[in-house]
């Protein structure tokens, strides 16, 4: 498939977001599908909490360098998409806003393969691919109460490693990722990694749906009360 063809490429970025069933899958999709021809090495998901601050809530494939919040908070205020070409120290990075009624709610960044020279992403389809991954984001968020009614809390919580509940309890208190790394003395690769297993843990496809799953179960609780 010719990524040059608005066509296409439309087609491949509505199949990635449609088709998915996750956030996590989302970035999976877009990393693996075969319309994208191995142009990206990683995809990463971040959301706009309360604060205005991004936090990160699924990725798949590489990380993001140390400077991709620039760009992803000049792809949220512009409301468009932001591009950013390889240097000797970081990859190329494609930032989208995703937009639900005009407001931005969150923003997927892409991480392109070594070596290359434009963004892929014609600027003319962008709008569309960000209300309609607006939708979905939301969508993922209004199914929050049918996780919680279907899932087990008693087995979740003996899943979980202490590191694991602690990073949970630092998710509820609204800090990112990096601001976890911190506290904890761990790198925030880490942080992330961990954050994926607590949303396997307790069924949920990001932290705000661990956070409430949490409370629900009463672990967040338990651990507020120990400290």
């Amino acid at each position: 498939m010719n990524l040059d063809n608005n066509l296409d490429h439309l087609s491949v970025a509505l199949d990635v977001v449609l088709q998915s069933v996750s956030l996590a899958d989302i970035c999976r999709r877009a990393v693996l599908a075969p319309g994208t021809n191995n142009v990206f090495r990683g995809a990463h998901i971040l959301t706009l909490d309360v604060n205005g601050q991004l936090t990160s809530e699924a990725f798949f494939g590489a990380e993001l360098p140390a400077n991709h919040l620039e760009l992803a908070n000049t792809a949220i205020f512009s409301r468009k998409l932001e591009y950013q070409a390889e240097t000797a120290e970081n990859p190329a990075l494609i930032a989208i806003p995703f937009i639900k009624n005009e407001i931005p709610e969150a923003v997927g960044i892409l991480v392109l393969k070594p070596g290359a020279k434009r963004q892929y992403i014609s600027d003319e389809i962008v709008p569309l691919i960000s209300k309609v991954a607006g939708y979905h984001l939301d969508a993922k968020k209004n199914s929050k109460e049918t996780t919680v009614q279907t899932f087990s809390g008693r087995s979740s919580i003996e899943e979980m490693s202490t590191r694991q509940v602690k990073v949970l309890e630092f998710m509820a208190e609204g800090l990112t990722n990096a601001e976890i790394a911190r506290r904890l003395l761990l790198s925030e690769s880490t942080v992330r990694q961990e954050s994926v297993k607590i949303y396997r843990s307790l069924n949920t496809d990001n932290r705000q749906e661990a956070v409430a799953q949490g409370r629900a179960l009463g672990l967040i609780s338990k651990i507020q009360q120990a400290n």
